[in-house]
Formats: C-alpha cells, structure tokens, sequence
C-alpha cells in the first residue's frame, strides 16, 4: 500500500514556540505543507541507524567455581595487570 493511500492519524508534540517558528518558515519556503514536512522528517529520523543504550552488566562476567578461595592483595593484582 502506498504511503499516500494509508489511513492517516493524528500526531501530538510540545515544541518551543521558536523551533515551531523556524520549522514553518521552513516549510513554506520549501513549498511544503507542514505535514509533508513532518513525516519526511520522521523518516529520516528513523532512517538513521541508532547507537545501542548502554546497559548494566552483571559482574563478575566470569563466575568461579570456587567463589573466595583466590585471595590477592593490591599489589599481587597490581603486579598481574602491569606485571
């Protein structure tokens, strides 16, 4: 089904009232209806490929057999890390 065929519904958001200025400036110097303009906007937005949310990690990411049988001091870990 083309876009232009779809059913079309309503679409609501808070803009600052100088970014609400700027983009129907915009619009009508490009010849374009705002609504155009809003949907064309929305695909390129979704368009782009999005950047993952970093996210919590369970620790430890390897899970010993024998938990708390490995005792080390700071400089025993100090000395494996920067031996």
């Amino acid at each position: 089904m083309q876009a232009s065929k779809q059913p079309r519904v309503a679409l609501n958001a808070r803009v600052s009232r100088a970014l609400r200025r700027r983009f129907d400036t915009v619009a009508a110097y490009r010849g374009v209806t705002k609504q155009t303009a809003v949907e064309e906007a929305l695909r390129l937005w979704i368009a782009q490929p999005s950047t993952p949310r970093r996210r919590m990690i369970d620790l430890p990411l390897i899970k010993s057999d024998r938990p708390g049988t490995l005792n080390l001091t700071n400089e025993q870990i100090d000395d494996i890390l920067f031996g």
